[in-house]
């Protein structure tokens, strides 16, 4: 494995994570003032969204007082800023679930949004109500256009749409999805996500600090795989998923497919599917700092095999697991803490895996896999597991206690090496633990 190549992806991700800039701000040149009923703003311009927006020019602000707004609203001029009242950016109202929109006090868009044009900006909107699109391309409450750049969505709650926000981006410069409660978005159609990017036009975006919540399929659908969307070649890319906090979503957490240089740091998944999976096509993906906490399925996947259904000629590769914690993975199913299946030059380093329903971490029909300084304890299986025709891998200096089979095991223990690992029990019985 050329372990330097993959120190330097590593190295160039993080530069993005501390590097990437924000969304340009809008330079405001008038202020348009909308209210549908002038009960809360008497002296409003406007009683419609869109008939502000049809007046505006570039760089204006428009300022929603609150209200229901029966409208799907359509901005497709650049700079423009639109301003609610909705506060989305508080966790434990977002978790509650049972808050329903007030106009009285929230800026209520009934019939979602749509973003075409670069460097929009949209802060404190409830957005919900917007019904599914009969030929699946944009159900999102939120959706961008992939022909624009520069978009900011923040402080909103997004809820009860198909999606919550159907993200594309040019990547000309930096889309930002920061600190929205996106919760409940369940309506058919789509995703069932939160966050939808399934047709491989995302690029250059930093999605950080929201709070998902209450989603069917995911918190995060980033990229379908080539066989799902044959239509598509080019991946999602140049993506910071950060600082995210997801309860309760369905069958995964944070799942991206179909992309490259990819950063998933210091997010939080609690009782979600699989929290994290990396879908392959992938590389250049980095998987640190994360905290996973009572997954239904596995807690960090970095898959060949996406959803057990598609075969892909090759697997992810130059995938970076590492310094994240995962406890009591597999909550419904016997599931691996960390699984690495159908992957190759990776290198999974300084987790800790506890608790889970089989093993710590698998490593599966995978080559030149690197696995150094991770703890698995007290899981229901193996501590370290290498499955199936895995050769070629390495596993040095980690430690393993307290798990019901082994500590570790090797299906295939001549192909791989084991150097100074700590552990108790091992199979083939003497060839791995060192006392």
């Amino acid at each position: 494995m050329n372990l330097r190549r993959l120190l330097l992806v590593l190295a160039t991700i993080l530069t993005m994570l501390v590097g990437a800039p924000g969304a340009p701000a809008a330079a405001a040149q008038r202020t348009r003032v909308v209210d549908d009923d002038r009960q809360q703003c008497p002296n409003a311009d406007y009683t419609s969204i869109n008939a502000a927006i049809a007046a505006a020019s570039t760089g204006d602000t428009i300022r929603v007082c609150p209200g229901l707004y029966n409208e799907t609203v359509v901005v497709n001029k650049a700079s423009l800023a639109l301003r609610g009242s909705t506060d989305g950016s508080s966790t434990e109202p977002c978790l509650r679930g049972d808050s329903a929109a007030n106009p009285t006090v929230d800026s209520v868009i009934n019939g979602g949004i749509r973003l075409e044009a670069n460097r929009v900006s949209l802060e404190r909107f409830t957005v919900q109500g917007r019904p599914p699109d009969p030929l699946l391309l944009s159900s999102g409450g939120i959706a961008t256009s992939v022909a624009f750049s520069g978009y900011s969505i923040r402080l909103n709650v997004i809820q009860d749409n198909p999606d919550g926000i159907n993200l594309n981006s040019s990547g000309a410069s930096t889309t930002v999805v920061d600190h929205n409660c996106i919760r409940r978005n369940n309506l058919g159609g789509e995703g069932e996500s939160g966050i939808f990017a399934e047709q491989g036009l995302l690029s250059n975006a930093r999605i950080e600090a929201n709070t998902f919540t209450g989603h069917e399929f995911a918190s995060m659908f980033l990229g379908y795989g080539l066989v799902a969307f044959p239509v598509i070649t080019a991946p999602n890319r140049d993506l910071i998923v950060t600082g995210n906090l997801s309860v309760d979503d369905g069958v995964g957490g944070i799942i991206v497919s179909n992309v490259k240089r990819v950063a998933i740091s210091n997010n939080k998944l609690i009782r979600t599917g699989n929290a994290i999976a990396v879908y392959t096509p992938a590389s250049e993906v980095l998987v640190a700092r994360n905290q996973v906490e009572d997954s239904p399925f596995v807690g960090i996947r970095v898959d060949g095999n996406p959803f057990g259904c598609c075969f892909y000629p090759t697997g992810p590769t130059n995938i970076a697991v590492a310094g994240n914690t995962v406890t009591r993975a597999g909550t419904a199913l016997p599931q691996d803490g960390i699984l690495l299946n159908r992957t190759s030059h990776s290198t999974v380093v300084d987790n800790r895996i506890e608790g889970s329903s089989r093993d710590g971490i698998g490593v599966r029909d995978s080559t030149e896999i690197l696995l150094v300084a991770n703890q698995a304890d007290s899981n229901a299986r193996d501590g370290i597991r290498n499955r199936g025709t895995s050769a070629g891998n390495t596993f040095k200096d980690n430690r393993m206690h307290g798990n019901a089979e082994h500590d570790a095991h090797d299906e295939n223990r001549a192909a791989n090496t084991w150097i100074d690992n700590i552990c108790d029990t091992d199979f083939p019985v003497g060839t791995i633990c060192q006392p």
